[in-house]
């Protein structure tokens, strides 16, 4: 056995069981895509010199808000649609364990009136927004399994399945699309369209900031996945934005 001087430490206070890592380096037993510590446990991992955490959250929202309107110097945004999910077909159970969909009406669903129409899909608020569908088939499983074989005990296995997709997008965010936003301070420097970017100095590695595009009518939040930092003249010299990139999130 080979002695080390790191120590760990975690929030996540439920008791968790995992295999025994057998001949693998330390980093390897943490940072492994299939088989680290942050894949089975999931939580975010902050690395301070000979100290490690795994926290259920690392960073946190300061408040701050970013409106993108245009192109400025130093500013780079990029939106992808491709993970967008605008309509969610889910899937229960009969009571015989067989796949339940949803039937076309209108269903009250946590007081909210929510109509299925042919497609047996739920739709986001902003499904209209995107001129084809993007659907996504949601399996609830026995969650949403008919006690019975009545009118009222479908219709109440057919409300959980509503319930689960609207879950999901709200959740989830998955009827937006991803932002990533690069700001580069130095490039910015003090203009006039700067200030509103400047709050992004007092955000860090893991913290969440709020972007709104209003030419397409985003609004969804952003982790902060990369950050610049001067250690010389103590300054930030940029900061990236964005989904949390599996290789950066590791």
């Amino acid at each position: 056995v080979v002695g080390h001087n790191f120590e760990g430490y975690t929030n996540m206070l439920d008791t968790r069981i995992i295999d025994p890592w057998t001949r693998v380096s330390p980093v390897e037993a943490l940072l492994n895509p299939e088989s680290g510590l942050i894949a089975r446990w999931g939580g975010e991992l902050v690395r301070d010199d000979e100290e490690f955490y795994v926290l259920n959250r690392a960073g946190m929202n300061r408040g701050v808000r970013i409106a993108y309107g245009k192109n400025l110097l130093g500013v780079d945004c990029t939106i992808n649609q491709t993970d967008v999910i605008t309509r969610i077909m889910p899937v229960g159970q009969t009571n015989k364990g067989k796949p339940l969909l949803l039937a076309a009406g209108t269903y009250t669903v946590d007081g909210q009136t929510i109509t299925i129409d042919s497609s047996l899909t739920v739709a986001a608020s902003n499904a209209d927004n995107y001129p084809t569908p993007h659907v996504f088939v949601l399996d609830v499983g026995k969650e949403a399994k008919a006690a019975g074989t009545s009118a009222a005990q479908v219709l109440a296995a057919r409300v959980k399945m509503i319930r689960a997709a609207l879950r999901k997008f709200t959740d989830e965010e998955c009827n937006l699309p991803s932002v990533n936003l690069k700001v580069d301070f130095i490039a910015l420097g003090d203009t006039a369209e700067y200030a509103q970017y400047r709050q992004l100095e007092d955000v860090y590695l893991y913290d969440s900031v709020r972007i709104y595009h209003p030419k397409i009518g985003i609004d969804v939040t952003a982790q902060v996945n990369r950050v610049e930092f001067d250690c010389l003249l103590e300054r930030f010299n940029g900061i990236e934005l964005g989904a949390m990139r599996r290789d950066m999130a590791h």
